[in-house]
């Protein structure tokens, strides 16, 4: 079993808006924020794991399809 490596692909945003937290007195209301784009530019993700960790990541090219000879590559 330690040689299990499941793999998945899943598509990532580029840019993440950064995450902040305000404390407030009790009164003023929460400052409002922007909700990110659902059409910002993304990456597919290739994970690959085994039992105790992350064994390989890579983010695919833009345009790059997944065939048998990334995964090959990937493996190497």
């Amino acid at each position: 079993m330690d040689h299990f490596m499941p793999r998945d692909e899943s598509w990532v945003l580029c840019d993440t808006p950064k995450q902040t937290r305000h404390w407030l007195r009790s009164g003023p209301a929460a400052p409002t924020k922007a909700k990110a784009d659902g059409h910002q530019e993304k990456r597919l993700l290739c994970v690959r794991l085994n039992v105790r960790s992350t064994e390989h990541w890579e983010v695919v090219p833009e345009g790059r399809t997944i065939r048998a000879e990334v995964y090959a590559n990937q493996l190497v």
